[in-house]
């Protein structure tokens, strides 16, 4: 599963990109289990994208990657 964010350009883009990706890394760190839905979550990999060119008015975003695994069971 991904999460992405796209932020448009501003002084603050770059900062709030990393607060995002510390905001998903905590909230999945306090409850691996996402409430009980899933066995286990671990984020698998951030990707932070940077504009092409500085202050052209190109977005900013984060690509946040999470392997989720959810075990079969058997219910009757």
């Amino acid at each position: 599963m991904t999460i992405t964010f796209d932020l448009p350009q501003s002084p603050e883009s770059e900062l709030s990109c990393y607060a995002f990706a510390g905001a998903v890394g905590r909230a999945i760190f306090d409850d691996p289990t996402l409430g009980g839905l899933a066995d286990r979550v671990v984020i698998a990999g951030k990707k932070f994208i940077t504009p092409k060119k500085p202050h052209c008015g190109d977005a900013w975003g984060l690509v946040i990657s999470l392997r989720i695994t959810i075990a079969a069971r058997n219910y009757q």
